[in-house]
Parts: structure tokens; sequence; C-alpha cells
């Protein structure tokens, strides 16, 4: 956006505004709006519908969807009010460019209105398979949203894949020869992008910063995590591989210490707060367990950290450790 301009429009809870105008924001490089979202809004859309029903079908926990009364019925509304809001500000010439699970019917909203412009859409998740979608109530829904692009973004090829194998079998979509699948008498193309951070610029940020060793002693190695307190983030799964490692290692191994940064987020979320008990837990175990005077197995910080103080964190590292059950590429 920085290099090539727009607008860039999403949404924001505020409860002392009561309207559902667009309110503008001083983007610098670029133009910012944002639909202000009452409460019960936001908590029926984003916490309800959007990250308790969307975001553990599209991570394979159908386990642990929460469908309550009046969820479904939010998501729609709080992206027919935001198409409402947008249909002025787009011209004739303008490309829409819509981001990830929670504005998933916008473009079905803003071609009610009107709205003939190309329009894509990024999924920055891994896309349902097909067992999984079955697991929706109203997942005809689904279809009639994405049916309403010209391009669909992906991360990964498995992820074309299940989109193509869903639309195919579960809403009888034709698939064409040249990529695209023939759904609702649109034809959608569904591609994959990879993505991922702008690596130069943490490169240079990285350079700059002196390596950080949070209370590591001399001689210890440093393994080190950074991920959001997700499920699907495999977290307790690593703290239990890391208690097996010391389990098992041999007494001449160097000590190794698991730094942990949990970031918090949704933390209003059951599944969520079951997580970081669960992590708490193991904590305390593994360190009582392990600990001796000068070492500490995990260092478990549940806030943000600034990324330039990351960035010394990462140089300290001698090990990085990902391991996310299912996972999109963030940015």
């Amino acid at each position: 956006m920085e290099s090539q301009g727009g607008v860039w429009i999403g949404t924001k809870l505020d409860e002392s505004i009561s309207d559902h105008f667009l309110k503008e924001y001083d983007g610098g490089k670029f133009d910012r709006h944002a639909l202000h979202l009452q409460p019960s809004e936001y908590n029926d859309y984003y916490l309800g519908y959007a990250n308790s029903v969307l975001w553990p079908l599209f991570h394979g926990r159908t386990d642990l969807l929460d469908v309550a009364h009046g969820q479904l019925a939010a998501y729609a509304s709080v992206n027919q009010k935001l198409a409402e809001a947008t249909r002025h500000l787009i011209t004739d010439d303008d490309t829409i460019w819509i981001h990830d699970y929670h504005f998933i019917p916008l473009a079905s909203e803003l071609r009610k209105l009107g709205v003939q412009n190309p329009i894509g859409f990024f999924l920055h998740t891994p896309f349902p398979t097909t067992s999984d979608v079955h697991a929706l109530t109203h997942k005809r829904n689904l279809l009639d949203w994405l049916s309403a692009y010209d391009l669909v973004g992906l991360q990964t090829q498995r992820d074309v894949s299940a989109m193509i194998e869903v639309c195919r079998t579960v809403f009888g979509g034709q698939m064409l020869s040249d990529g695209r699948i023939r759904c609702q008498g649109r034809d959608i193309w569904p591609a994959s992008f990879p993505i991922g951070i702008e690596a130069e610029n943490f490169r240079r940020t990285a350079e700059a910063q002196k390596p950080l060793a949070p209370q590591i002693a001399s001689g210890q190695r440093l393994l080190i995590g950074v991920d959001r307190l997700d499920y699907s983030k495999g977290l307790p799964h690593k703290f239990r591989g890391f208690q097996r490692y010391l389990e098992d290692r041999a007494s001449s191994d160097s000590p190794l210490t698991l730094l942990q940064i949990a970031s918090p987020t949704r933390e209003d979320v059951e599944a969520y707060q079951e997580v970081r008990r669960e992590l708490e837990q193991i904590t305390g175990q593994v360190n009582g367990r392990f600990a001796e005077l000068g070492y500490i197995p995990i260092q478990y910080i549940h806030r943000s950290v600034p990324r330039d103080y990351l960035a010394g964190l990462y140089r300290r590292a001698d090990i990085a450790l990902v391991t996310p059950l299912i996972d999109g590429m963030n940015l």
C-alpha cells in the first residue's frame, strides 16, 4: 500500500459511535477508513462466528466449533454494513482486494449493490478440507460468498486443491480447462500466492541489534519459539516435546533453555483460555522438576515483544522451533 497507494478499509470496536459510517484516519502514504462496531456486533461477528466457527473450521478443529444463536446473522450483517459504507468510495477503475476469513461475504454484498469491479480475495489461513466443510451448518453460504470473487488467493497448492475439491464434491462446481471453477454461474480462479515478511528489512533490523540473553548463563544454549497463543500453534506439544528431551538428554549436554514468547490473542474465547492454562501448568511442572540454581528450563512470556527486541533475541538463539499443527503463513 505504501508503494502503490490506495484505500485501506477495516473495522474497529468503538462503543461510543452508534452509526455505521466510515471514519477516516491519517494513513500517511495511503488512506485508512474504519467501520466502527458496537460491542454486541464485535462479540457475535468477530469473537463469535469468525473466530469460534470459521477459525477452528479452517484449522481442522471441528471439535472446537462453537455456534451460538445470532452469530451467523451478525457476521453477515457486519459485512453488509461494511459494503454499504464502502460503496461510495469505489470508482469504476478500482480493483478491490479483500483479506481473510472475517470478510468472506463482502464481495457478495458489494455485488448486490451493483459493484462490477474485479474483486480478489486472499485467505491468510489454510482452506478447510471437504470433511471439515461438512461440519459447517449453512455451508451453502460459503459457496455463495466465494462465488462472488474473480480471484481467490491461497497460500499453498494444497489449499488450492482443497478448495477445488470442496467446490466440486460439496457444491457441484465444474472444473474448467484453464484452472478456473464454475460455481453459481460465475468462474472463480483459485491460485496459490505464498507470502512472507519483508526479509531484507528484518535482516537490517537484526543486524542493528545486539544479541540479547535474558537470564541465560554463559555456556547455555537457547531454543526460541515465537507464536500467538493459539491452539493451532501446537504449543502444548512443543512444551511436552521439550520435557521429553530433558528426560532423555545426556548429562554431558550443555544446558538448553526454551524461551517461548506467546503473544496474547482472542483472550475472551474459551478455547484460547484453555490453551493458556495448559501452558502455564506444563511450565510449572517442567521447571519444578528440572530447574537448578542458575538454570530455568522454560522461560515463558505471555505478552507481545517489540520487533527490534525480538530481532536481538533471534540473534542470540541457537535454535528456532516452529511447531504449528496447521497454519497459514502469518505476516
